[in-house]
């Protein structure tokens, strides 16, 4: 059984018979999906006639209460500007996001206990926090209650509560958030902070290896993009592609990879004049090369994927296994190219963090799941960072983890586990779906906790989310 139980109250002993029977003539006795309406014709035997045309709807509850609805009304959209050209009848419109999706209910409380019943729901909808409504027509949808009518009349229609809502889709909020010590803002400057000390304190004397190590990362973080198609992905990219404009493969342009050229070793990087393969200027950059002008072009593309995908935080993971990869390629790297690898995991190890606290897991197991990977990123810098005694960069490296960590369990928290239920049988997913959460359009989280069984055939017990 689901956290949300879905319970039966019952329609009060002291609700008069003929009234029942009024309102079963008129289809609006009883909560809304408790039972099929039944046709008052009588003639059948049995008394009554299933109207198997009438839908099943869910029971409506506002958190964990149940009440029974008469009408509902929902609006849902999406937000936009609207641009109407002077002499022209070209109309353009520019789409904004969704608009957030309002419910409207009205119902009534019935039954001896109405007043007591009427107390706790008006208590709920002044109570903080979001809450979980089943909405008779959507089932479970988490909202924020706006408004909560209740009215009574105390000499026509004593027995029942009138009830109206007003609800408003409410998911976790965006804004900067204060909890465990720890925010998205507090994550974005520790994570800065972390990447400026580990670029104040970067090896950097460049050789071919070196270059090559880094026209790797820019390619593959730009194939992490796929076909842009916004302004600042092409400009991301644009970025990363000045950096591999000489590497194509495993060998440079018109040769194997030459060996490094014969240089005295320099504080900064030499122009481009003096690397194999590497174009004679790149636009905007100043020479002689600096390691923080080296590492912007990931930084910048980082944050852009983090900002404009949804899918983000799975774009930084196959980024991050693909910086993982080309370092185990590495026999003995240079102090430059450990220098690349640890800034680089730590720019990704920001944006990770900040698209794991604003995404809305399902379950607390998810999200520690990516928070585990998280921590990894850290760990393993840090003892990089340990080994280089460089005490500055392993102080903002832990402090990044910890704020880090603070925030996304503070957000994760409140989210249900996962427990072994009873099936009661084998059924398909959808039908598992059903039985458990009275809501069928769950069947894929049904399906993703037991990847043993086959969809058709689950059972007898089943790991899925407590709620």
């Amino acid at each position: 059984m689901s956290a949300v139980d879905y319970y039966d109250t019952g329609a009060g002993s002291a609700l008069d018979q003929n009234a029942v029977q009024s309102n079963i003539s008129n289809k609006e006795a009883g909560s809304v999906g408790r039972k099929p309406h039944q046709d008052v014709r009588r003639g059948a035997s049995s008394g009554g006639v299933v109207d198997i045309l009438a839908p099943t709807y869910h029971i409506a509850k506002w958190k964990g209460f149940e009440f029974f609805v008469d009408t509902s009304s929902d609006e849902v959209g999406r937000r936009g500007d609207i641009y109407e050209y002077p002499l022209s009848d070209y109309i353009g419109y520019k789409d904004l996001g969704a608009r957030a999706s309002r419910f409207k209910l009205e119902g009534y409380l019935i039954g001896t206990d109405q007043m007591s019943k009427t107390l706790q729901i008006m208590r709920e909808a002044r109570s903080p926090e979001p809450g979980v409504l089943i909405h008779p027509m959507y089932g479970s949808i988490r909202v924020a209650c706006i408004t909560c009518t209740a009215t009574a009349d105390y000499r026509k229609d004593k027995k029942r509560t009138r009830l109206a809502f007003d609800f408003v889709e409410a998911n976790e909020s965006w804004a900067p958030y204060m909890a465990s010590g720890g925010s998205t803002g507090a994550m974005f400057g520790a994570g800065n902070d972390s990447i400026f000390a580990s670029e104040a304190t970067a090896a950097w004397d460049p050789g071919a290896q070196d270059m090559q190590l880094l026209a790797d990362i820019n390619r593959g973080l730009g194939n992490v993009f796929g076909n842009p198609s916004d302004i600042p992905s092409f400009d991301a990219q644009d970025m990363l592609n000045r950096w591999g404009a000489g590497y194509q493969g495993s060998t440079w342009q018109g040769s194997t990879l030459p060996p490094a050229p014969a240089m005295a070793r320099m504080p900064y990087a030499p122009g481009p004049e003096m690397i194999p393969g590497m174009a004679t200027s790149i636009p905007g950059m100043e020479y002689p090369v600096r390691f923080k002008y080296a590492m912007d072009p990931i930084d910048y593309a980082s944050a852009t994927i983090r900002r404009i995908h949804t899918d983000a935080l799975e774009r930084l993971k196959e980024f991050n296994a693909f910086v993982v990869n080309r370092m185990e390629r590495l026999a003995m790297p240079s102090p430059t190219a450990q220098s690349l690898i640890i800034t680089t995991r730590l720019i990704v190890a920001r944006d990770m963090g900040i698209a794991m606290a604003l995404r809305t897991y399902d379950t607390v197991k998810d999200a520690l799941d990516d928070l585990d990977r998280l921590i990894i990123i850290y760990d393993q810098e840090e003892a990089i960072a340990t080994q280089r005694c460089d005490d500055v960069l392993v102080s903002t490296i832990r402090k990044a983890r910890a704020i880090a960590a603070g925030a996304i369990l503070a957000r994760s928290i409140r989210l249900p586990g996962i427990a072994e239920f009873p099936a009661q049988g084998v059924w398909p997913s959808l039908v598992v779906a059903q039985k458990l959460y009275n809501d069928g359009r769950r069947y894929e989280q049904i399906e993703k906790y037991n990847p043993q069984m086959t969809p058709l055939f689950m059972g007898m017990n089943v790991i899925a989310p407590a709620r």
